[in-house]
């Protein structure tokens, strides 16, 4: 079965989009794999659950950090257009502060 779901926001294929995110692609892989039993070592439907539900589990962990980290970039992006004067990384000027004199005190 071929499927190329599109949806209104993209017009690539879901393959051509988990090309973009190689770890999403992975994890969807590693399901693939249980449910095509490529290891042949799932006889028991007890078995198979477990392996189903660690491999949805650790997909479910890829695509939210997948999700937080290009909200990250979004928001930096964001937050560089809107205030392009400020100051990004870069060496600091500063010479630090003067040795205080303990007797001074």
């Amino acid at each position: 079965m071929n499927i190329k779901t599109k949806t209104a926001s993209s017009s690539k294929s879901i393959e051509e989009r988990l090309n973009d995110y190689p770890e999403l692609k992975a994890k969807i892989e590693g399901l693939l794999s249980v449910v095509e039993n490529a290891e042949g070592d799932l006889i028991k439907a007890d078995a198979a659950e477990e392996r189903v539900i660690e491999e949805i589990r650790q997909l479910g962990q890829t695509a939210l950090q997948t999700w937080a980290t290009r909200q990250e970039i979004k928001q930096s992006e964001a937050y560089i257009a809107a205030n392009p004067s400020s100051h990004r990384g870069g060496k600091k000027n500063s010479i630090g502060t003067a040795d205080m004199d303990a007797s001074k005190y």
